[in-house]
Formats: structure tokens, sequence, C-alpha cells
């Protein structure tokens, strides 16, 4: 196997969390740049492959389930599919059965839940990718859990509002889009 183009010289832990950790690496390539303070987000439970979480589209018949969500970090609402972390020993498919029980309340049979790829969203800094499903043949069982800063509620699109919240610039998340794309796609054969 051949040297990457990019080697990483040294790393020194920044800040970590219950979830995250924060490291500067020193990094060079083949040509001699060099960053010395290069940002590298890395969730705690990462998965072979690189994957550390999970986003569910949940499906109700012919529409899709997005919650109005409030992102600190950029502070903007936009919508979004349910997304959670892998928890240790948890396989994505179990996550993401969880993350959309958690998060809107509904449900699945395993057998319905289907794998459509990974998303890596924003693989310059971040160290992780997430698994993508869709839920179909959803159900309500309970109450969404609302103990989730910036989580809004649960609501239901059919494909003509999905493509309208696509081109509206409504759902700016990366993941949300090639999941909703997906999911367009999927529901046009």
């Amino acid at each position: 196997m051949s040297e990457p183009p990019v080697r990483r010289l040294s790393r020194r832990l920044a800040v970590e969390n219950s979830r995250w950790r924060v490291y500067l690496d020193h990094i060079r390539d083949r040509s001699g740049n060099e960053v010395p303070d290069y940002l590298v987000v890395e969730p705690k439970v990462r998965l072979a492959g690189a994957v550390t979480g999970v986003a569910v589209l949940p499906a109700l018949g012919d529409r899709i389930v997005l919650m109005a969500t409030w992102r600190h970090a950029i502070e903007a609402r936009g919508y979004e599919l349910v997304k959670g972390f892998i928890d240790a020993g948890e396989a994505p498919p179990e996550a993401a059965l969880r993350e959309l029980a958690e998060e809107t309340g509904l449900t699945c049979a395993a057998a319905d839940l289907a794998f459509v790829g990974y998303v890596a969203p924003e693989p310059s800094t971040l160290a992780g990718k997430g698994a993508l499903f869709i839920a179909q043949n959803c159900r309500q069982e309970r109450r969404a859990d609302e103990d989730e800063i910036g989580l809004g509620s649960p609501q239901a699109f059919d494909a003509a509002a999905i493509e309208s919240l696509l081109s509206s610039g409504a759902i700016e998340d990366a993941m949300t889009q090639v999941a909703c794309l997906r999911w367009l796609s999927l529901s046009r054969r």
C-alpha cells in the first residue's frame, strides 16, 4: 500500500466532552506544505469505515417525517431527519431504530429499515460518517422524548413539499438533503 498524500506528524488533544474529542494535528503533504494546527473533530464511538452515527428518514405512507430543528452552531432553524450517535456495542440499524423512537416516537419493524448509503457531512474536519436509513411503514408508538435541545416536533411532508423545501433552502443539512433526494428517487420508481 502506498503512503497517504498527507501525513500526520503529531496530534494534540485540545478538548473533549462526553461524545467528542477535538484534536490539533500537525500535518504535511508530499510537497512539504504543512498545517501545524489542523482541526479534527472525532466522535468517541467509531465503527469500521469511520461510521459514527445514523440518520433515519421515517416514512408514513407516501409522506416522510422531518423535524424543524434549531442548530446553535449556525444560529438557524431548518428541517432535518432523525439523527444521532451510535452507542458503544450498538450496530447502525439498532441505533437507527433507537433514534427513531427517541426523537419522533415512531417505530418500524427491523425488516422495514432500508439502508441507503453513507454520508460524510464534513470530511475535511469531522472524522466520521453517518449511515443513512429510510424507515418504511412507521407507526406512532409513544410521544417523542423532549430532552434534546433545539429539536422540534415531527412534521410529515409529501414529495411536492419536500421538493419545495429543498429548492427554497429550508433543508440545508447535507444528510437530510441526501436522504430526501434518495427517497424521492426511490418513490418515483
